[in-house]
């Protein structure tokens, strides 16, 4: 795990493997860090039949990267990426893997950098609902109201309180599970804890999602895409099947699956179903050779 300064942020980054070996990338999903992608990286790694360099940050603003003054603009996580593979993997292809909103990331730099991409693993994502301009007026006057007054990090007086709430949250994981998630989560904070990541993501965003713009990046994307979604997952909810079933046709090479009695952090439910997925892949594609 090591610090980068990333357009003049220091980015924590975590690394395994060799540098000039194929390259990983793990892209981890809002309020999380690149740590959950760890049980992941353990079960895949020896199913593919070449070493690789994995790479997973933490965005800004989450796990042990700096936080920024004001807004958490979404185009500068695609800016952080960029800079942050010419520093560690010039001139190199990549394997993005993302979560989450880390997939929703990974998928547009795919379109915008197409000729960087070598392969699009997506885990849950893409489901974000379309923006309805007629609450544009809404939107703004929440965020005015909150923007010079950013949430003060919620604490915890022990990591048992935050275990609990996760396990609310994410009923699927189990108890092992959560408390692992929880650790990863949290950070020490005077007498007691506090999430690693910014409130300040928390405070509403005056932008809606521009499905229509986001298509049209992802047609552009050349790679293969592996499309992973949690059956059992409550992502689900926020599009219909129909709004789904057509995200997915705009990418032109596409695999799609849903596994069974799967959550949202599915990578962390059932590290070795998910790894065996993208093996097989890897595999069927070619990819990482």
């Amino acid at each position: 795990m090591q610090q980068h300064s990333i357009n003049g942020l220091n980015l924590c980054c975590r690394s395994r493997g060799q540098p000039g070996e194929p390259v990983v990338v793990c892209l981890h999903g809002l309020l999380d860090n690149g740590g959950s992608f760890a049980p992941l990286i353990d079960a895949l790694a020896p199913r593919l039949a070449s070493p690789a360099y994995w790479l997973a940050p933490d965005w800004r603003g989450h796990g042990d990267s700096a936080w920024t003054p004001g807004d958490y603009v979404f185009c500068n996580y695609l800016a952080d990426l960029e800079a942050l593979l010419d520093t560690l993997v010039p001139g190199q292809t990549v394997l993005l893997i993302g979560h989450s909103m880390g997939g929703q990331a990974a998928s547009l730099y795919a379109g915008i950098r197409a000729e960087r991409i070598a392969g699009l693993i997506l885990l849950d994502t893409l489901n974000v609902p379309e923006g309805d301009p007629n609450t544009a007026g809404e939107r703004y006057r929440d965020w005015l109201d909150t923007c010079y007054a950013p949430p003060a990090p919620r604490r915890y007086a022990d990591p048992e309180a935050f275990t609990a709430r996760l396990a609310r949250r994410y009923p699927e994981l189990g108890r092992a599970a959560t408390t692992a998630l929880a650790e990863l989560w949290l950070r020490r904070d005077g007498d007691g804890y506090r999430l690693a990541a910014d409130p300040a993501h928390l405070r509403k965003s005056p932008y809606g999602f521009r499905a229509d713009e986001a298509m049209a990046i992802w047609a552009e994307i050349t790679a293969p895409v592996l499309m992973i979604d949690g059956a059992a997952s409550p992502a689900k909810g926020f599009i219909d099947e129909a709004t789904r079933a057509e995200r997915r046709r705009v990418l032109a090479d596409l695999e799609h699956t849903e596994l069974d009695d799967l959550g949202h952090m599915l990578h962390w439910q059932a590290p070795d179903r998910v790894a065996e997925t993208i093996a097989d892949f890897i595999a069927s594609r070619r990819l990482l050779a």
